[in-house]
């Protein structure tokens, strides 16, 4: 047997639907003319289709996630059909780069706090914690958690930070 590391490069945001961690993806391909971020998503998106299987259908929508769909093909060239799922659990993945979509970013919350918020519905700075989350001290009644709390030294520390701050 041999192990070794298939890490996916992918993060899961919802049912269904990913995103690729490149920060700065759209400066450095559109400014800097920098296409490693197109390397780094074609590799991510070859190893989900190896793991799920190749999509009947691939949509594109943008100069750039044109490339990252070519590259992507002569990933699967090289790599080989022997290395892939035979029944793809995903029928179409579309792709389609900031270029096609600039307003999106502006109507999502890009610190932690405000994503916790957005996610789990904080109202007033309740938190309702979710289904399988559960404390162990069995003194809590409530499953509601303050996320104001000045008390709560972690929030205060990392609620205006982005996810990769956060994450350090």
């Amino acid at each position: 047997i041999r192990l070794f590391e298939f890490h996916l490069d992918v993060i899961p945001v919802d049912n269904h639907c990913f995103t690729v961690p490149a920060n700065n993806c759209f400066y450095n391909c559109f400014a800097n003319n920098n296409i490693m971020d197109v390397y780094t998503i074609s590799r991510a998106l070859l190893k989900l289709e190896m793991l799920f299987g190749i999509p009947n259908k691939v949509s594109v929508a943008g100069k750039i996630s044109k490339e990252v769909n070519s590259l992507l093909d002569e990933f699967k060239d090289t790599v080989g059909s022997r290395f892939f799922n035979d029944e793809p659990y995903f029928d179409h993945i579309f792709i389609k780069d900031r270029s096609v979509d600039l307003v999106t970013p502006l109507l999502t919350q890009f610190y932690y706090g405000g994503m916790i918020d957005d996610k789990y519905d904080a109202t007033y700075g309740l938190l309702k914690l979710p289904p399988g989350v559960i404390f162990k001290d069995k003194k809590r009644v409530s499953n509601n958690v303050i996320l104001t709390s000045p008390k709560d030294d972690v929030y205060a520390n990392i609620k205006g930070l982005t996810c990769d701050e956060a994450n350090e």
